[in-house]
């Protein structure tokens, strides 16, 4: 029998098979998908964030609360986010953590080295 890991192991299986090789591809399509989903998210969590605290920054000066205009952008930057950047940070997270446990399925379709020594 073949003692080699890396030659008893290898992709051929799944190049061969109609479900695996369909398996891998759609895992590879999620995985681009869900990297796009964290992109997305993280863009729209800067544009929450920037907007609210402009938002915050204005009030402040408008109703003289803040001495100075960048006495006011420092306080709103420092102010809690609004509820929407903190929900689409959430959301990249959660995109990236997926598309790196799809990147683990992919790497284990192709080696997926198991001893049965080993199985206790």
């Amino acid at each position: 029998p073949e003692r080699d890991d890396t030659k008893l192991f290898d992709s051929s299986h799944v190049k061969h098979c109609r479900i695996c090789s369909a398996a891998l591809k759609n895992l590879q399509k999620g995985r681009v998908a869900a990297w796009a989903v964290a992109a997305l998210a993280a863009v729209s969590t800067a544009v929450f964030a920037a907007s609210g605290a402009a938002a915050k920054a204005a009030a402040l000066v408008a109703s003289g609360a803040a001495a100075t205009p960048a006495a006011a952008a420092t306080s709103a930057a420092l102010s809690a986010p609004p509820p929407g950047a903190v929900i689409s940070f959430a959301v990249a997270v959660l995109a990236a953590g997926a598309a790196a446990l799809m990147a683990r399925i992919i790497s284990l379709y192709h080696v997926f080295p198991f001893s049965h020594a080993d199985n206790n």
